[in-house]
């Protein structure tokens, strides 16, 4: 299976989103999104800085931390599951 899709393979996940730092550029963090339907993970990763389908997207945050960056992913997600 697909990495990214681990996390909605949970019961009850709606928006899952995995993320890894870049070895060759420390502090840029590829994030990858899947949902199930009705949740948009493309708006999502339009905030940061990509995008892609409805059910899969990705993106790119910039952070000094990998808190700051799952910090990052959290506000741009949150708006789509509520």
């Amino acid at each position: 299976a697909d990495l990214a899709q681990i996390p909605i393979e949970i019961e009850g996940v709606q928006l899952g989103a995995t993320m890894k730092e870049k070895g060759d550029k420390p502090g840029n963090y590829k994030i990858s999104m899947r949902s199930r339907p009705g949740i948009n993970a493309a708006n999502a990763c339009k905030k940061l800085s990509g995008g892609g389908h409805v059910c899969a997207a990705g993106g790119l945050v910039i952070a000094d931390c990998k808190e700051n960056a799952i910090k990052a992913v959290l506000e741009a997600s949150i708006p789509e599951i509520k």
